[in-house]
């Protein structure tokens, strides 16, 4: 009789706990981050002396789950979401504990590539490259923390810059609103006179290459005419620009190939190479 009373005790020490009722997490709460993520946190339910985990349900899914008190997730788009948590006992699941919140997700855009600085006298030329993803409609230009244009082409010059250091940044704008990511460039304009540079290097082309229009400007020399010239030397084209530093030509008509742009200004005529897309 008192083996078999032993017997019975060691058997009822390994029975598993009876859980009355599954209850659920107590105090759950979502709250916003930065970029997009959510934070839940909670605290244990009322039996916390036996073993729990914790499934995560995002809009009624399962995301995930934990045997943590809290749950870090990134949603992709702004809006109201559901997060709900959930206990998962041994022998029973409890009821889903749920919290609404709006979400106001905003990532950050696309940023450009490959900025360049490039002087020409006291201009600076600014060339970048557009966001691999997605199509940016515009870029706001910044000398500093100032913004001093919104283009829609990859180019900026910048004019009469004294001689000294630059910090020059373009920000991609989209249709779609996101946070814009600035790309800087450092700079330093040095001082160049007129005498000191080759007068090729005083006149601007640009977009180039191009598919519709390009630009032709000087801020130095007078520009009297412009000839667009084929490759085998046929004249095309050919513009007065006696009223303006900057002269837009249209060449949406040509055919796709490499064109010569000759430019008459008041000290000599310049050559320069333009590709039509």
């Amino acid at each position: 009789m008192i083996a078999l009373i032993f017997h019975v005790s060691m058997a009822q020490e390994n029975i598993v706990p009876k859980i009355e009722s599954c209850d659920p997490v107590k105090n759950l709460q979502v709250n916003n981050g930065e970029t997009c993520v959510v934070y839940l946190t909670w605290e244990k339910p009322v039996n916390s002396n036996v073993s729990v985990s914790y499934e995560i349900y995002y809009n009624g899914l399962k995301i995930g789950n934990t045997t943590e008190l809290s749950y870090d997730y990134t949603v992709t788009e702004s809006g109201y979401n559901s997060f709900c948590v959930m206990a998962v006992y041994a022998t029973c699941e409890s009821e889903w504990i749920c919290r609404e919140v709006y979400t106001p997700c905003v990532l950050p855009c696309p940023a450009v590539s490959n900025l360049t600085a490039q002087q020409q006298s006291n201009t600076v030329l600014l060339e970048w490259m557009a966001a691999e993803e997605g199509t940016p409609i515009l870029y706001a230009v910044y000398n500093g923390m100032n913004q001093v244009a919104t283009v829609a082409n990859t180019e900026y010059i910048f004019e009469g810059l004294a001689p000294g250091e630059y910090i020059f940044g373009v920000e991609a704008l989209f249709e779609y609103y996101c946070i814009p990511v600035m790309v800087n460039i450092n700079f330093i304009v040095g001082e160049i006179g007129i005498d000191e540079v080759e007068l090729s290097d005083l006149i601007f082309i640009y977009p180039n290459p191009t598919s519709e229009e390009f630009k032709v400007s000087s801020l130095k020399l007078r520009i009297e005419n412009i000839e667009i010239i084929d490759i085998y030397g046929q004249k095309l084209s050919s513009l007065f620009s006696r009223s303006s530093p900057l002269t837009s030509i249209n060449i949406s008509h040509l055919p796709a190939g490499i064109y010569f742009v000759r430019i008459t200004t008041e000290k000599e005529i310049i050559t320069k190479k333009i590709v039509k897309k």
